[in-house]
């Protein structure tokens, strides 16, 4: 399932970064705690680190980074990101020997102890245990911990773990998110979103919180609200990949499940129903597009949405021609075309001409029904009827110049006009 590999994904990628804040840690053979000034520089650092990386600018992240590291060698957060960045750029070998280093001059040290466990998927969780050891009171090595078991899927462990972080430290959002995450494992939605709305107290303008509720929403199959927790964290972080690339991923499953339902309610007759989810289904994709020009598959599955708002309204119109309820009928018309037309302007393939055609003539054909019946009456607006009808015709012969029926219907749609 889609739902399944992206939830598994995001899941585990609550970062340990961006803390507000520095946490002093004690260690024999270990840099002391940093001045002021130099932890006021770290985190100005880090956040010109965090920004570089949403715009994707890797290297320029990395380095300040590094600065933000160097500033106070024992802001934890500063050395994770950094590590975060060097794997993204290919170089991971690299920062784990960088630790591995540091860790041998320092072996008691909580901080290096910790890295060393990060930046090495083997043996993580037990050298994380180690540190944990050494300096109990380190909410980071707790943190991390509870993010191995995350992975590990040892759901009971992690959420201990998250707690005992929180306990050390109970002003670090980051934490609290970690804990939501175990808890969403965990099947606790409710107490999930409690505590990523902790989180949210403590990480003002922090795209992390929503992405987390969004999994806690996609977790419970509430698809809608999760794309809405997307689409906050975009907002926030609108250069993040992670959380665009979710929302564009999510988008599509919703708009896939809406073109199903609309297939279902429409072989049901239920065409108000079809009309509601084919609608929805292309506003998903419309989002897709609008923020992601080019995407191949929401380009494919665009016009088959429009075309299938368009056919459940006809349909509509159809069913109150035959009740007699000819403004009715009139207004699904109206309602139908505007789809028509945003389909005609897609790159179509052939079955989506042929629905987009096959829609312009219902539509035509509608419209000429309608024009006899005010004809019949002397009414004066039949003549508006025919040249909607004539309209829909033109508009098919645009999309596919060869095709029959429409010249046929178009000839006789002047024909009524001229009578």
């Amino acid at each position: 399932m889609i739902a399944g590999r992206l939830l598994s994904a995001a899941a585990l990628c609550v970062a340990l970064a961006a803390c507000e804040k520095k946490t002093p840690v004690s260690g024999s053979g270990s840099p002391g705690v940093a001045p002021p000034g130099a932890i006021a520089d770290s985190r100005a650092l880090l956040a010109s680190g965090e920004a570089a990386l949403r715009k994707g600018e890797v290297e320029s992240a990395l380095r300040d980074f590094r600065a933000a590291a160097e500033a106070d060698p024992r802001f934890l957060p500063a050395w994770v990101r950094w590590n975060e960045a060097m794997t993204i750029a290919g170089k991971s070998a690299e920062a784990a020997q960088e630790f591995e280093k540091r860790l041998a001059k320092a072996p008691d040290d909580p901080v290096w102890l910790t890295m060393a466990a990060l930046s090495r998927k083997e043996g993580r969780e037990e050298r994380l245990r180690q540190a944990i050891l050494k300096a109990p009171d380190f909410p980071w090595a707790h943190c991390a911990l509870c993010e191995t078991l995350i992975e590990l899927k040892r759901f009971d462990e992690a959420l201990r773990a998250a707690e005992r972080a929180i306990q050390l430290d109970p002003r670090d959002g980051v934490f609290r998110l970690q804990k939501a995450v175990a808890l969403m494992w965990l099947g606790r939605s409710a107490d999930a979103l409690a505590e990523a709305d902790r989180a949210g107290e403590l990480l003002a303008d922090d795209e992390r919180v929503p992405v987390v509720r969004a999994q806690i929403f996609m977790r419970d199959d509430r698809i809608d609200d999760a794309i809405k927790e997307l689409e906050k964290a975009v907002r926030i972080a609108p250069n993040a990949r992670t959380p665009k690339a979710a929302l564009r991923d999510w988008r599509l499953l919703a708009a896939r499940l809406s073109l199903k339902e609309f297939e279902e309610a429409f072989r049901d007759g239920r065409f108000g129903n079809a009309s509601d989810a084919a609608q929805r289904g292309a506003g998903l994709l419309e989002s897709i597009d609008r923020d992601s020009p080019g995407d191949e598959v929401a380009g494919r599955l665009l016009p088959q949405a429009e075309t299938a708002a368009a056919a459940a309204l006809l349909q509509r119109a159809n069913d109150s021609i035959r009740e007699g309820l000819d403004d009715d009928a009139h207004s699904f018309c109206e309602r139908a075309t505007p789809w028509l037309e945003k389909a005609r302007g897609r790159n179509l393939d052939d079955g989506a001409r042929e629905y987009l055609t096959q829609g312009w003539i219902r539509l035509g054909a509608l419209q000429m029904s309608l024009g006899d019946r005010l004809k019949a009456k002397g009414s004066p607006k039949a003549k508006d009827r025919f040249k909607e009808a004539l309209a829909a015709f033109e508009a098919c012969l645009a999309t596919d110049p060869a095709n029959k029926t429409a010249a046929s219907m178009a000839e006789e749609a002047k024909k009524a006009l001229a009578n």
